[in-house]
Formats: structure tokens, sequence, C-alpha cells
């Protein structure tokens, strides 16, 4: 019985330390927000650039080719500044931020299920448990809800339904949508 509780204070700890990697993972999401921020303003100020360019050189060009007429119709033609990121830009701007922001969910929801799969191998271990979590069956994949169950009728690790527990839930379907589908949610019939 004494391994038994050195496992649960050694898994406790273990935890605690988890935590602390979470919060990493805030902070590190926080940088990925400011980085894409930064990346629209400096996409949007160098698209500024090129268009007051374009059009200083246009009209040199038209000036060049003796027309006089270049005035407020010529620049209609030019976006103003708050539409620099219209069309395709902003298009490919969002797109990259999906991206990131996809990775990003996928790499923290993987932390989590290995961690929680990491967790049952070593309480199988340590409290010598008849069967591994390999052997659990129900569900049928490698995923958060096998480990529960995994800890919860097999290591009797007491795991209450939380809000927290929840919201991992629903994160395995948003990253299994990810994954399987590009983040596209199924037609309805």
């Amino acid at each position: 019985m004494k391994k038994d509780s050195d496992a649960l204070c050694w898994l406790r700890f273990e935890l605690e330390g988890e935590w602390h990697q979470l919060e990493l993972f805030a902070e590190y999401h926080a940088t990925l927000e400011t980085f894409l921020e930064s990346q629209a303003q400096e996409h949007s100020s160098r698209h500024r650039k090129l268009n007051q360019e374009r059009m200083q050189q246009l009209r040199k060009e038209m000036e060049a080719a003796g027309e006089t007429e270049v005035g407020p119709a010529f620049d209609s033609f030019f976006p103003t500044s708050e539409e620099q990121l219209s069309g395709n830009q902003e298009q490919l701007l969002d797109h990259f931020g999906t991206i990131l922001r996809r990775s990003f969910l996928v790499a923290v929801y993987s932390w989590a299920e290995a961690r929680l799969n990491r967790y049952c191998r070593l309480l199988e271990t340590w409290c010598n448990l008849p069967i591994p979590l390999e052997k659990v069956k129900r569900p049928p994949d490698r995923t958060i809800g096998r480990a529960m169950k995994y800890l919860v009728e097999e290591a009797k690790v007491h795991f209450p339904e939380s809000d927290e527990w929840e919201r991992l839930v629903v994160y395995k379907g948003i990253r299994n949508r990810v994954v399987h589908d590009e983040g596209l949610l199924p037609s309805r019939k």
C-alpha cells in the first residue's frame, strides 16, 4: 500500500508541474496572437507603401505621355488605407493565422492526451495494475476517454466530472475536425 501512496504523491507532484507547462502554453498563445497582429500591421504598411509607389509611377508615366488630366478620378483607382487589407491579401493573412491557431490547438491537445496516457502507464507500473492501458477496449481508440476510463476503472483514481474535462472533450472534437477535415463542420442534411 505504501507504493500506491507513493505513486499517487508522485503523480500529484507531476501534475502540478504540468500546470506550469499549461501556463507556458498560454503565454505562447498570447505571443502567437501578438505575432499575427504585428504581421497584419506590417503587411498593411508594406501594401500601402507599394500602392503609393505604384500610384506615383503611374502618374509619372501618364504625365510623360502628355496626359494632364490626372486628378481625383485617378486616385479612386487605388484603395484607401482602410481598404488595404481587402481581397486576396486579407484572405492570405487569415489563412496563415488559421493554420497557426489550428496547429497550436492540435499541439496542446496532443500534449494533454499524451500526458494522460503517460500517467496511466506510470500508475500501471507503480501500482502493479493487472490490465495495461492498451488492453482497454472501450472507447476503441487512443483517446482521452480511454485514459479516463483506465484511471477510474483500473487505477481507481477519483476523477470527478468537471467543466475542464468537458472542455477537453469538446476540444477533442474540434481537434478531430481540424486534423481530419481542415476544421470544416459536416454538412447538415
